[in-house]
């Protein structure tokens, strides 16, 4: 409650009412020409003594000294009320005594004021205590909790409406009951103990059992809380909450994680939780294996740590999109470092988890093993573009390297040669040594090959005994003389057999150059067949060029 301020009344309202009374008491009084001045200062004296009641000081010294002048000063029937100098000595009696009266006036107005501000002073503080306590109540009765206090003799003093569901009790007819009416014979028994450690000062928080008057089953967490003063306990503040929900919660939340673990544990393919930077918090079995380390070694790695080089920038950059919120999840194939060096492909899948407020919590990465099946891809791939005799390009693979060395030496005029070599007479070896004969000398063929020429180089079986050689970056001058070489270890080789001599070979070379007149590969392909031809007819084992 806001109290109205005691206000004072204005200065000139209690000069007005000074000359006010002064002058109606002049008006009534008889002016006799010899009558004595000291006989009209009973007519004042009523006059200044009700200006004093009304104003105090602030009408009563005004109304004294406006009676005093009059006296002195004026003459209503042509001369002065002090004729001797008798009168004077009574117009300071008048004057002493009201001015006394308007001081016993204006302490007597103060006096009133005083406690009149003190009744509105107790009237608000009560309205306020009052309401107080009314905010306070509703407080306490729309808290999901039990609140009360007790006193040191366990009589409650206050509390709140969970009380009538608890104990089938209001707050109003607990109050100054013991705690051992409201909380019953065996409650009490139970709780007696921690209320004892309270009253000794000790606060006390503790789980119960409560069954509530509808009969229903609560878990509870009572705090005991003394409330000490001077050292000395007062009494005691109960808060009791149930925490039934929070519990069933808990135990669903146990479960919950329990059948996660299980999952994590017992799932076919390995799986891993990391943090945001990218360290194991938890790992299978079935990830353990995929890399070769137990748990507690792999828990102080990283991913970084187990991820081959070459594949660790393209999993960060997606780890860096999945935070941006650009993807919710990726799918890769990379590649782990197990705890023995070896390399293993795997299929990665991973997600991201966010926490309430949209911050990255924690990834989920699902591995399973696809080493197999890369090796599987390996190998057809490898049949796909390998002669399976030999292990050099076969045809279809050559004519594609082919084809992109003549597009790259069309764009930047960069020299090319292709070299087309068959072997001599080998129809005759099949025939006398046979075929498995045969098969040794292509491989060995296939093998100085490959140890004569660079790795930028390519080797081809094009037909039975044909095969095709691309030099990039090879002017014709060059290839003859890498040709020539080559041409010459092919003639020093043998082949050892099961009986007799070793077999020799030699290899017939025609050799052609890119020019512009070469549109695509099979023109240039053709001029070095043309080469072979010559060479062929000139009498074998030797190159031609185009």
């Amino acid at each position: 409650m806001k109290m109205e301020p005691l206000r004072n009344r204005p200065i000139w309202l209690n000069y007005a009412v000074a000359i006010v009374l002064i002058a109606v008491a002049s008006a009534i009084q008889i002016w006799p020409q010899q009558l004595p001045a000291r006989l009209f200062y009973p007519m004042f004296y009523p006059a200044v003594v009700l200006a004093a009641l009304y104003g105090g000081l602030a009408a009563g010294l005004p109304a004294t000294l406006l009676a005093c002048l009059l006296l002195i000063f004026w003459h209503p029937s042509g001369q002065s009320f002090m004729q001797d100098g008798a009168d004077w000595p009574g117009l300071l009696i008048f004057a002493i005594t009201c001015t006394v009266i308007s001081f016993i006036s204006e302490a007597m107005r103060r006096s009133r004021q005083r406690e009149a501000r003190g009744r509105q002073l107790a009237d608000a503080s009560s309205q306020a205590l009052r309401q107080s306590e009314h905010r306070m109540q509703l407080v306490l009765d729309n808290m999901p909790a039990l609140v009360a206090y007790w006193n040191s003799d366990l009589r409650n003093e206050f509390g709140n409406k969970i009380s009538e569901k608890w104990f089938g009790i209001s707050p109003e007819n607990m109050r100054g009951r013991h705690m051992r009416e409201v909380l019953g014979e065996k409650l009490y028994a139970l709780s007696e103990p921690y209320i004892q450690q309270a009253l000794q000062g000790k606060p006390q928080t503790f789980e119960r059992a409560i069954k509530d008057v509808a009969g229903v089953d609560h878990n509870t967490e009572a705090s005991y809380i003394p409330n000490i003063v001077g050292g000395k306990v007062q009494g005691i503040f109960v808060f009791v909450t149930d925490i039934t929900q929070r519990r069933k919660m808990e135990q669903e939340l146990r479960v919950s994680e329990e059948r996660f673990r299980s999952a994590l544990e017992n799932a076919p393919i390995g799986m891993a939780l990391l943090s945001p930077d990218g360290k194991f918090m938890k790992v299978n079995r079935a990830l353990c294996d995929i890399v070769g380390y137990e748990p507690d070694e792999l828990l102080k790695l990283s991913i970084a740590a187990i991820t081959h080089p070459d594949d660790i920038e393209q999993d960060l950059d997606f780890i860096r999109r999945m935070e941006a919120g650009e993807v919710s999840l990726y799918e890769i194939e990379k590649r782990y470092i197990r705890k023995d060096g070896q390399s293993v492909w795997v299929q990665l899948a991973s997600s991201l988890v966010r926490d309430e407020s949209g911050a990255p919590m924690l990834i989920i990465k699902q591995v399973q093993n696809i080493t197999k099946r890369k090796e599987l891809e390996q190998q057809l791939e490898a049949q796909a573009h390998t002669d399976y005799l030999t292990g050099v390009a076969n045809r279809g693979y050559f004519l594609e390297l082919a084809e992109q060395e003549l597009i790259r030496a069309q764009r930047y005029g960069s020299p090319l040669s292709i070299a087309m070599l068959d072997l001599d007479h080998f129809k005759v070896v099949n025939d006398t040594y046979g075929h498995q004969a045969g098969d040794k000398v292509l491989q060995e063929l296939s093998r100085i090959c490959c140890q004569m020429l660079r790795e930028v180089d390519v080797i081809g079986r094009v037909g039975g005994e044909e095969f095709a050689i691309l030099l990039p970056e090879t002017s014709s001058d060059k290839a003859l003389d890498v040709v020539e070489r080559l041409r010459e270890a092919i003639a020093a080789a043998e082949v050892p057999l099961a009986h007799g001599l070793p077999l020799h070979f030699t290899a017939s070379i025609g050799i052609a150059s890119f020019t512009a007149a070469d549109a695509n590969i099979d023109m240039l392909l053709h001029r070095a067949d043309q080469a072979l031809y010559q060479a062929k007819r000139t009498g074998r084992n030797r190159t031609c060029v185009a």
